[in-house]
């Protein structure tokens, strides 16, 4: 039979393993968050295909071709910084 896991501690218990609490300051508490660790390879993909997207208009300009439909240069330049 396996022991009984014990309860996980909530953030002022875990707090108080390291810091006095009379003590003044702030600290940094790293967990990690199923929900944004979707999002962020969600971000990271479409930032990927920014700048698949980017590299083919610059060919395009590069090679003085007509202009591709879609996004100018700026505009995906635009989304890859905001």
């Amino acid at each position: 039979m396996l022991p009984a896991a014990k309860p996980l501690l909530t953030g002022l218990e875990e707090a108080e393993l390291y810091h006095r609490v009379e003590d003044r300051g702030f600290f940094t508490l790293l967990w990690a968050d199923p929900l944004q660790a979707k999002r962020a390879a969600r971000v990271a993909l479409e930032r990927r295909q920014l700048k698949l997207e980017l590299a083919a208009l610059e060919q395009y300009r590069q090679f003085d071709l007509l202009k591709p439909p879609g996004k100018t240069i700026e505009e995906v330049k635009a989304q890859l910084v905001g």
